[in-house]
């Protein structure tokens, strides 16, 4: 695992930084969410694909896009300026793209087994369950597919959700949490709860139906997490996260 994880490139921000990244996140996240929620169920935008697009700026990307501003700004102690904020923007945007390109061509391999590592776990973990709580066989046949806007579900499962969710739930969440528990507790006890609660809130988040499913993506947050320490990288998981949605995405078309 070790030799699979290393040589990533190392993702660095302080705890101080990261305890005022995270409210800003959240805010901008639960701002945006909220908006998109009142477009989804007043239908205020007729056309469903542009309707899950809207969603997707304003819940993930938007959210995304001004945290990656807000993290270059507070690194260079500038206070706010729009030009500047939108310079700052483009330059975490460029940078992240070189650096996922290099550790792409450089990690290839380790990438790939890594995903189809996720991908098993989840596999084994959800048979598992099913076979515990057959039940959930007959709901999981009853629960309805919608293939509208199936173009974004292929962009985002690919290029927004990986780098959205391994920022909030492998890097900042944990990080953020670990700090408030140890100040009471013992650190490693504090970090595993961190690192539950991190994953339980990536459970939530994908609003599971099915006990089966829910358990495989708690699994599968927990190996994503265990990545990201070995890794002490942000590209790794969200790479592997990137790969493993395409191997899934390849599998459910055909």
């Amino acid at each position: 695992m070790k030799k699979l994880t290393s040589g990533f490139h190392e993702t660095s921000l302080t705890s101080n930084r990261m305890n005022k990244t995270l409210p800003v996140f959240i805010v901008l996240y639960v701002l945006g969410d909220f908006i998109s929620s009142i477009l989804y169920y007043n239908d205020v935008i007729p056309n469903r694909n542009w309707l899950i697009l809207c969603s997707l700026l304003l819940s993930e990307t938007i959210p995304l896009i001004l945290v990656l501003g807000y993290i270059q700004s507070k690194k260079l102690g500038e206070k706010f300026n729009p030009k500047k904020y939108i310079v700052n923007i483009g330059w975490q945007v460029k940078h992240w793209i070189k650096i996922f390109i290099l550790d792409t061509k450089r990690k290839w391999l380790s990438i790939i087994v890594l995903a189809i590592m996720s991908y098993v776990l989840i596999l084994v973990v959800e048979t598992m369950m099913f076979a515990i709580y057959p039940g959930q066989n007959l709901l999981q046949n009853n629960i309805s597919t919608n293939n509208n806007g199936s173009w974004i579900k292929i962009i985002a499962p690919i290029f927004l959700a990986p780098v959205f969710e391994e920022l909030l739930y492998r890097k900042l969440l944990p990080s953020v949490l670990t700090n408030i528990f140890s100040s009471a507790i013992n650190y490693k006890i504090a970090r595993f709860l961190a690192i539950i609660f991190a994953a339980l809130f990536f459970v939530g988040q994908h609003d599971l139906q099915l006990i089966p499913l829910a358990v495989g993506y708690f699994a599968n947050a927990l190996f994503l997490q265990k990545i990201a320490d070995n890794s002490n990288s942000l590209t790794a998981p969200i790479l592997v996260h990137a790969l493993y949605n395409i191997l899934n995405l390849v599998l459910v078309i055909h």
